[in-house]
């Protein structure tokens, strides 16, 4: 059971690296970073990096509440 545990801290810790890189991105669209640079394909890429942020949180829920239990 503890091999299982601390796989879920590991997992738990690479998607909190991944959850803090999402947050990074999210800066760069909010600060207007390379606004020049953007295009009618920002907004699918805006799109797809909300779906992962999605995905990040959906993932450190399940596995908080797998480690807890």
């Amino acid at each position: 059971m503890r091999r299982v545990l601390d796989l879920l801290q590991v997992c738990g810790v690479a998607t909190g690296l991944g959850l803090a890189t999402r947050v990074a991105e999210w800066v760069a669209v909010a600060r207007g970073v390379h606004h020049v640079e953007w295009n009618a394909v920002s907004a699918g890429q805006a799109a797809v990096l909300a779906a992962l942020t999605a995905a990040t949180l959906g993932t450190g829920v399940f596995l908080r509440r797998a480690y807890h239990e």
